[in-house]
């Protein structure tokens, strides 16, 4: 007998499906209906995540025969079951730090001491210090579940000043930050974020501690601990808590008060009122230094020393300046640092740092250099040495000043007799008995006509033979006498020979006289001496050079 089939099946080409079976198609719909939702509901009590089941509904009536129902029981109580278990299999075990290493209990060490700088204001950071323990969300079923990062912070508000700890120095806080999430973005502390990760990875979870300033600061060691605290739950089987504290013992060292200069008021360098000063002076030449003695005292701490000068550089020079005398300058000079004898041109930026203080010398120098040819005149715009210092608690800048006034008086010096041939009378040979004794006398002088105020030197060189260091000139080669040589007197004391030479101090250089009017007369005197055991008669002749210096 043929079996009906509903309209519903006819119409899509389905023949009518026996009892039994429609019992059991139907009953897997009931379960799918009224189980599913009923899984689903334990389940959201217990994890987060949704249970992959869904609901479906019947599109007609079904009944249940017998092995449907055992069917229906048997999946019941399978689905309770997987209910029961999946909190386990969905939820991530957390790990800190991932990498198995030994979880932090303090920050790294600051370093000490910390030395505050003099311009540093509230909210500047000092140091900073940081700890990296990983973050390891180990999740097995269910992919990019969700995590919340809490992060508290254990310790004393600074007041007035937010997220910012006390650290027991007065003016000195601590402030804490940490990675927000997996991008890398830093936010302050306390904080609570929540963030999605993949699973089974180390991820980075940075912790910086930063000592900051918080208003003015005086110098001591901390002794306040702030510690941070953080709590990672949400897809986590168990809550991660930890805490991480700044050490105490920190040194801080407050802004030092200093004093510079320490002698009292700022001193000035005075040059002597006049000073004459040769046309052909070398360039280089130091005519006059004054040196003051300032005074400087430091506490600990970085220092800037900072140099300038107000005028204007001497052409082709960097740091001698004009004065307002053609072919005069000035050229400054600072004690090099702290305790040192050295000097350092200005100007200059010097750097020092302090581990003790200091209470001791500071000098300044000036000099007076000739820059070139030297015309006379007045003083009258030297430049000025600027000082500066950074790094006391005040700023200190003080300028030195060079007194105005100094007469420069441009000296000249010429030869009016410049060739010059005194005779001696004949002698006998037994005038000159022993040797090294003297006879005749024939007097001459040197004419000069040099500035007031010019002090004279000279050198006199043996023309025959300029080596010749003695107070004795040699024979000139078309001489005939043996045994005999002569001598130049001045003031009555044999002058001796040397090398060619106009600088000051230069070998048998002598000074001869005072320029007083501009004439000057250098009177000398000519004798023969015997330099032989044997004196054989003969023509007697010599030659020497006078080479004229004076400042």
């Amino acid at each position: 007998m043929p079996v009906p089939v509903p309209a519903s099946r006819a119409r899509r080409g389905r023949p009518e499906l026996p009892a039994a079976r429609r019992a059991l198609h139907c009953s897997s719909r009931a379960f799918r209906t009224g189980i599913g939702r009923l899984i689903n509901r334990i389940h959201a009590r217990r994890v987060m995540t949704p249970m992959p089941f869904t609901a479906f509904h019947c599109g007609s009536p079904c009944g249940m025969g017998r092995t449907g129902t055992h069917i229906n029981r048997l999946l019941i109580l399978s689905a309770i079951l997987l209910a029961l278990i999946w909190p386990q299999a969905g939820a991530a075990f957390c790990y800190v730090p991932g990498d198995g290493g030994r979880l932090p209990v303090s920050f790294p060490l600051f370093p000490s001491p910390i030395v505050v700088p003099a311009d540093a204001k509230p909210g500047d950071e000092l140091a900073y210090t940081s700890v990296n323990p990983l973050l390891r969300l180990d999740k097995n079923a269910v992919p990019w579940p969700g995590y919340r990062k809490e992060a508290t912070v254990t310790g004393q508000l600074v007041p007035g000043m937010s997220n910012v700890y006390e650290t027991g120095v007065r003016g000195i806080g601590v402030r804490f930050e940490t990675t927000m999430n997996l991008n890398g973005a830093y936010g302050s502390v306390p904080r609570s974020d929540a963030f999605y990760a993949p699973p089974k990875r180390d991820h980075p979870n940075w912790i910086n501690a930063r000592l900051v300033v918080t208003g003015p600061v005086s110098s001591g060691t901390t002794t306040l601990s702030p510690t941070f605290n953080h709590s990672i739950s949400g897809a986590c089987s168990a809550p991660v808590r930890y805490s991480i504290k700044v050490p105490a013992g920190i040194v801080i060292q407050a802004p030092s008060s200093c004093a510079w200069p320490a002698n009292g008021g700022v001193p000035s360098f005075s040059f002597p009122a006049s000073l004459a000063v040769p046309r052909d002076k070398p360039v280089g030449t130091v005519l006059a230094s004054r040196t003051l003695e300032l005074g400087l005292r430091l506490g600990l701490g970085n220092y800037i020393k900072r140099g300038t000068v107000t005028g204007r550089p001497v052409s082709g020079w960097s740091s001698v300046f004009e004065t307002g005398v053609p072919g005069i300058g000035i050229k400054f000079f600072n004690t090099s640092w702290v305790g040192e004898t050295g000097m350092t041109v200005m100007p200059a930026t010097q750097y020092t740092t302090q581990f003790a203080p200091f209470d001791g010398r500071d000098l300044v120098q000036a000099d007076l250099v000739v820059t070139g040819p030297v015309s006379g005149g007045r003083i009258t715009s030297p430049p000025t040495l600027n000082l500066s210092m950074d790094g006391c608690s005040e700023p200190l800048a003080f300028s030195v000043g060079v007194i105005a006034g100094t007469e420069i008086q441009s000296q000249t010096c010429s030869v009016i007799s410049k060739n010059l041939t005194p005779r001696l009378d004949p002698i006998s040979a037994k005038d000159l008995g022993a040797i090294g004794a003297e006879s005749g006398n024939a007097s001459f002088s040197i004419g000069l006509d040099c500035s007031a105020g010019a002090r004279i030197h000279g050198v006199f060189t043996d023309v025959t033979n300029p080596g010749n260091l003695s107070t004795n000139l040699s024979l000139t080669p078309d001489s005939t006498a043996k045994g005999v040589q002569l001598r130049i007197f001045h003031e009555g004391k044999a002058i001796a020979f040397g090398p060619q030479s106009t600088q000051a101090g230069a070998q048998s250089q002598k000074f001869l006289a005072n320029s007083v009017n501009g004439r000057v007369d250098i009177p000398l005197t000519a004798r023969y001496v015997r330099t032989g055991t044997k004196v054989t008669p003969g023509s007697v002749r010599g030659n020497a050079v006078f080479t004229l210096s004076y400042r």
